[in-house]
């Protein structure tokens, strides 16, 4: 994944998981402007976010939009939150980070070893769910 020209700091990227949990994770821009995850993806309850505090440059992901005024007192105001429009994966956005990843190194990626993930909507049902109802 490519970093903006110019673009410089750690991001701090928050995805919703269930009961006031979410997935973090920071990347950090390398000298070839290139976004290197810093730590593994972590679950972690929103209290815990506080961690994240410091020298964080821009927070992203659909989390901010589902505890807009939790996170503003857990992070606090320094880090400038990402314009909606680049909260959220696009599937365009994703193939082509894959098609980067592939031109690059084309046999890091066998075609058998690619598979489709599901991942699940924070509002979203199990099927024993729907039923229920």
């Amino acid at each position: 994944m490519t970093a903006r020209s110019g673009a410089a700091g750690r991001l701090l990227t928050l995805l919703p998981a269930r009961k006031n949990e979410v997935f973090a994770q920071v990347f950090t821009v390398s000298s070839e402007t290139r976004w290197i995850p810093e730590n593994e993806i972590s679950c972690l309850n929103l209290e815990e976010l506080s961690i994240f505090r410091q020298n964080i440059q821009c927070i992203t992901g659909p989390a901010l939009d589902l505890y807009p005024e939790e996170l503003k007192v857990l992070l606090g105001g320094s880090a400038l939150w990402a314009p909606l429009s680049c909260r959220y994966a696009q599937g365009a956005a994703v193939a082509e980070l894959a098609r980067q990843a592939l031109k690059e190194k084309p046999d890091a990626f066998p075609a058998e070893s690619i598979t489709i993930q599901y991942l699940q909507s924070h509002g979203a049902q199990t099927i024993a769910e729907r039923e229920r109802r």
